[in-house]
């Protein structure tokens, strides 16, 4: 069975690769996109994945706008929440210049 890692450094991973995924995890907690439940099981993922040392690695490695890569449990959340965003700022009107 894999131990939970600490709680504060896998809530800076699961921010770290929701940057490099595009997605503003803030936004998407303020907006009710995720519930505060979402947000736990975000991290509480994060802590019990056996890649963990692989993904901060990775995130050193892009710090560019990637995918979260395969090993990722929290890849298809995330990418769902990223497509979300990006149809959210498609969809918002555009403010007048003058």
């Amino acid at each position: 069975m894999q131990l939970l890692g600490e709680t504060g450094r896998h809530v800076r991973l699961v921010m770290r690769m929701g940057q490099v995924a595009g997605v503003n995890l803030v936004a998407a907690y303020d907006s009710g996109t995720i519930s505060q439940q979402g947000w736990c099981d975000l991290v509480r993922s994060c802590r019990g994945c056996a890649w963990a040392e692989g993904c901060a690695d990775w995130l050193d490695r892009h710090p560019q706008r990637a995918d979260p890569p395969e090993p990722c449990r929290n890849r298809v959340v995330l990418m769902a929440l990223g497509r979300t965003q990006a149809a959210n700022r498609q969809a918002e009107p555009r403010a007048a210049t003058d």
